[in-house]
């Protein structure tokens, strides 16, 4: 028995020690999405519950751990930091026992090379037990956000602010999208009925919410490119862009596809051009596109979407113009965005989405639509961006949109996190006169 708890003791220490490396990777460039951090390292369920616990309540942990330290660590010493942050947060969670968050969380500090930290992590540790010998809850602290963010909150959306900062914190639905392609919705469904895989439908007949989320690789017929997860409100992108029978379909920032790949599998006869600027995110779309089994029928050029060295002329029917956005609205899915960005980067963005608009306005076939989409729920990158497009383009008008979830904004309709269901995204959708 001694033996079993020794092991399982070592590999709690384990992985308390990759989550802190992988935090301070994250905390430390602004680039280094924690997503891409977890693949990179193959990290493990447990590993992944650490991460992304503590991402979602950093500010309130750095706040408590900063308390317990007589002076801020070294630049070089971020993790170990991040592992009095993981320590933290497991003390602040009900299923862990206060002795393996310390004890583990001690030996993870020789885990990551670091021996000298072990008194260190333990006096902190110990520190905050005295401190809640009652125990804390960190939903307790309603904002976990950097202050301008948290100010625009407040500002943009008054009334739904509370329950916003609350859905922040809280984990993400996995929901999933049946590939129409390769098996009706009622065969995929019965397939997980026969795994014991609860689940519940949404609003369109593709869509469904895993109760018990898994690792998407272990999904029935995932490497079969039977199914993808993909976010309900992203969803709705597919029925929001009109396409006629046979009609041409150009998505001009696909990576990673769910969207282009959604409207692929509900227009079997449409043709479809896929634009991508980065070479790491292009190679990712053309391996989803042979996952699903959509690579034969999909043209895809690695290029910025303000050019038009790609182009051979031909107008489209339908554009799909999911912009690059601060991702405010996916904070649930990618605590991480709240590391990353800064005050100015939506004022920033919205030069980018307004050229890349401009730019796929002239691909467009009179007549023809155009769905603009952000992961954003700031006013700056969505009506910011439509309104005055609008304002100078004569040959442009707005189609009315309702979805069953969120509202309508002047521009076009907002999803909430609010919704259990849904990230928070922004759609308008354009009618080329």
């Amino acid at each position: 028995m001694r033996g079993s708890g020794s092991e399982s003791g070592k590999r709690g220490a384990v992985a308390r020690a990759t989550a802190a490396r992988l935090l301070a990777d994250c905390s430390s460039h602004p680039f280094f999405a924690i997503d891409g951090l977890l693949a990179d390292a193959d990290a493990l369920p447990a590993t992944r519950e650490l991460v992304f616990g503590v991402l979602r309540h950093y500010f309130s942990l750095r706040e408590m751990v900063s308390t317990c330290l007589a002076k801020p660590l070294a630049e070089r010493d971020q993790d170990v930091l991040c592992l009095l942050l993981v320590g933290a947060y497991q003390l602040a969670d009900s299923h862990t026992a206060a002795h393996a968050a310390v004890n583990e969380t001690v030996e993870a500090a020789r885990q990551l090379g670091k021996p000298w930290a072990s008194g260190l992590v333990n006096g902190v540790l110990r520190s905050l037990q005295r401190q809640h010998q009652e125990g804390f809850s960190l939903m307790d602290r309603l904002v976990d956000l950097p202050e301008w963010l948290e100010r625009k909150i407040r500002s943009e959306y008054p009334a739904e602010a509370g329950d916003l900062f609350r859905a922040f914190l809280e984990r993400p639905p996995m929901t999933l999208r049946i590939n129409v392609l390769k098996q009706s919705t009622d065969e995929y469904r019965a397939l997980l009925d026969a795994m014991d895989m609860s689940w519940k439908a949404l609003w369109l007949a593709e869509s469904v919410t895993l109760t018990v989320p898994i690792r998407q690789q272990d999904l029935p017929g995932y490497a079969e490119g039977a199914v993808a997860v993909q976010d309900a409100a992203a969803q709705f992108a597919a029925q929001l862009l009109p396409v006629p029978e046979g009609g041409r379909v150009l998505d001009t920032c696909a990576a990673p596809g769910g969207k282009l790949f959604h409207l692929m599998e509900r227009n079997p006869t449409a043709t479809f051009v896929a634009l991508e600027s980065s070479i790491e995110r292009f190679i990712w779309l053309r391996a989803e596109a042979t996952r699903l089994g959509h690579a034969e029928a999909l043209v895809a050029f690695q290029t910025d979407a303000r050019n038009t060295q790609w182009w051979d002329g031909q107008m489209f029917d339908s554009i799909l113009l999911d912009a690059p956005c601060t991702g405010i609205g996916t904070l649930r899915r990618h605590p991480d965005v709240k590391l990353h960005r800064v005050e100015g980067d939506a004022a920033a963005n919205q030069v980018l989405q307004r050229e890349l608009l401009a730019s796929a306005w002239q691909f467009l076939a009179p007549g023809g639509a155009l769905l603009y989409v952000t992961c954003s729920m700031l006013a700056e990158e969505n009506d910011g961006v439509m309104l005055p497009f609008l304002a100078a383009h004569s040959d442009a008008s707005s189609i009315r949109i309702e979805l069953p979830t969120g509202f309508a904004t002047r521009a076009g309709w907002q999803t909430l996190p609010t919704d259990p269901s849904t990230d928070g995204l922004f759609f308008a959708l354009l009618r080329k006169h």
